[in-house]
C-alpha cells in the first residue's frame, strides 16, 4: 500500500533525497494505469487474483521453515534449510522478477520525462550515481535482489522482509546492505546466513516490540486496523522515529559519505529497543 509509507518518504524528501515510490500493478492495493483504469489484486467478486493467491499459498509454510532456520546457530545448516525452500517458490520468484523489472523500467525512463513537467524538473536533478534502494516486507526482499542484478544500486535496505528470496543465497552482493528485523517470532536472523556471506558489508538491526506493520504508517490510522492485532507493543511514534533514523543513518553514510557513529557502534541509540551489528562476509 503506497500510502502506508508517507511519513518515512516525506522525512527522506525533507533531507534532500529524491524518493521514488514504485507501485506494482495488480499486486499493490491499487494502481492507476495510463488510461485511467484502476487495477487491484482482487477480482470483481472480491476474491484475490489467482496469481496473488498462488503467491500467498507458497508462503503458507514460511513461519515453520524460518523457525527451523533460526533454531540453528550453524550457518551451513541454515543454508541447507533455506536453499531448497527458496527454490520451491516459482510464483514468488516470478513476482520478484516483475517487481525488479518495474523498478528498472522506472529508472530507465526517469531521464526521459518531459523536461518542462514537474516530474521532469525533479528527475533532472536526480544523481543516479548515488542510488539507494529500499523497501518493506516483500519490497525489502526486492531491494536486495535488485542490488544483486543492477549495478546502479549503491546500497540496499530491507525493512523486515524475510527470507531473502532470489539468487543472493548463491551470489555475492558487492554493495552494503542493511536488514532491519522486527520482533516477529522466528524471524530475527532468518536471512543472516545469506547476507553475511553476500553483502560487501552487512548491517543487521533488530527493533524490539515491533511486528511487520510497525514500520509503516498504519499504527497511526486507528479505526478497524487496530483491531486486527497486527502491531507490536511499541508506541507508533517511537517505531516511526526509529525507522526514519535507521534509514537516514544508513543512506547518509553509504550515499553521501557521512560516517554513522550509530551504525559503527561508537554512539548509543536513543531507543533501548534498537540494536545493530556489523558483519563482513567470509568469501568462499
Amino acid at each position: 500500500m503506497a500510502s502506508a509509507y508517507t511519513l518515512l518518504l516525506e522525512d527522506l524528501a525533507s533531507q534532500g533525497y529524491i524518493v521514488l515510490s514504485i507501485v506494482h500493478p495488480f499486486e499493490a492495493s491499487a494502481a492507476s494505469m495510463a488510461d485511467g483504469t484502476v487495477v487491484t489484486p482482487v477480482n470483481e467478486r472480491g476474491g484475490l487474483l489467482p496469481e496473488v493467491a498462488g503467491i500467498l499459498r507458497e508462503w503458507a509454510a514460511e513461519d515453520v521453515v524460518l523457525g527451523r532456520v533460526t533454531a540453528s546457530d550453524d550457518r551451513e545448516t541454515q543454508l541447507r534449510i533455506l536453499r531448497p525452500y527458496l527454490a520451491s517458490m516459482p510464483k514468488t520468484n516470478a513476482a520478484l522478477n516483475r517487481w525488479i523489472a518495474d523498478t528498472k523500467a522506472v529508472l530507465d525512463q526517469l531521464k526521459s520525462l518531459p523536461a518542462d513537467s514537474p516530474a521532469g524538473r525533479v528527475a533532472a536533478k536526480a544523481d543516479l550515481t548515488r542510488l539507494g534502494v529500499f523497501g518493506h516486507a516483500f519490497g525489502g526482499i526486492v531491494a536486495g535482489q535488485f542490488c544483486i542484478e543492477d549495478s546502479r544500486c549503491r546500497a540496499g535496505l530491507n525493512l523486515d522482509g524475510s527470507p531473502q528470496y532470489g539468487t543472493m543465497i548463491d551470489k555475492p552482493l558487492t554493495r552494503p546492505f542493511l536488514m532491519v528485523y522486527s520482533d516477529r517470532e522466528g524471524r530475527a536472523k532468518s536471512s543472516d546466513a545469506i547476507y553475511e556471506r553476500s553483502a560487501s558489508t552487512y548491517y543487521r538491526a533488530e527493533v524490539d516490540g515491533t511486528l511487520l506493520p510497525d514500520f509503516t504508517d498504519m499504527p497511526f490510522w486507528r479505526g478497524p486496523v487496530l483491531a486486527q492485532g497486527i502491531f507490536g507493543p511499541i508506541a507508533p511514534q517511537t517505531a516511526l522515529d526509529i525507522t526514519r533514523r535507521i534509514t537516514r543513518e544508513f543512506f547518509d553514510q553509504e550515499l553521501l559519505g557521512r560516517p554513522s557513529n550509530l551504525l559503527a557502534g561508537k554512539q548509543k541509540w536513543a531507543w533501548e529497543q534498537v540494536s545493530v551489528e556489523v558483519h563482513r562476509p567470509e568469501r568462499k
